[in-house]
């Protein structure tokens, strides 16, 4: 009788198994063919999340061994296609309130020259006849958020990781033209830290 029921056990939880085996499969194929759909309409940023997320959800079947190579063969095409985009000098789009009394020799400006290496950063007071030099950060792609089984925010495999560790996105947005930086968080160990409230966000126009 014990071992009739250890059978019955052993089938049920065979079965529930299979069932929720199944139900994973055809979730990280549905992620799959839909990453399939927005790469052959080049949507390569979108394609590439898809792909990754396909990846993780069953990362060591063949599907998934599929998708590993197809999000990581893309990610040098969204790296170079980004820096194409915000290659260039940017001047930054003041947010400072009119009511703010102005300093004598004050900020009146600030620019970023973007090249493939590095992202120079100017600024330029009031009483100085040319932008100032503060810093440069080398263009390093952040490669932490590739060790998770997930991303908690919405990566897209180009964001910079600066010197003191935070973490960047560079984007043009497609209607106005604009630089957009957008900071997203810090790297760790584990991951990125995303921050959940009060992140910078700068838009910077194109100077010719």
């Amino acid at each position: 009788m014990k071992n009739y029921i250890f059978i019955i056990i052993f089938l049920i939880v065979s079965i529930e198994l299979t069932a929720q085996g199944n139900s994973k499969y055809e979730f990280q194929k549905d992620r799959f063919d839909l990453g399939e759909s927005f790469l052959q309409k080049g949507q390569n940023e979108k394609a590439i999340q898809l792909f990754f997320f396909a990846h993780h959800i069953i990362p060591h079947n063949e599907l998934g061994q599929i998708a590993y190579k197809k999000y990581d063969s893309l990610k040098s095409i969204v790296r170079e296609n980004l820096l194409k985009n915000i290659s260039g000098n940017w001047k930054k789009i003041s947010t400072d309130s009119n009511w703010v009394m102005p300093d004598e020799n004050g900020l009146i400006g600030e620019m970023l020259t973007i090249n493939s290496n590095e992202i120079l950063f100017f600024e330029l007071y009031k009483k100085s006849k040319e932008w100032c030099f503060i810093k440069t950060e080398p263009v390093i792609f952040c490669k932490k958020s590739e060790i998770a089984t997930y991303i908690d925010y919405d990566s897209n495999f180009t964001e910079f990781v600066y010197k003191n560790k935070e973490v960047w996105r560079y984007s043009i947005d497609e209607n106005s033209g604009l630089l957009n930086a957008y900071f997203i968080g810090f790297e760790t160990e584990n991951g990125v830290s995303e921050m959940i409230c009060g992140n910078s966000h700068f838009q910077y126009f194109k100077l010719q």
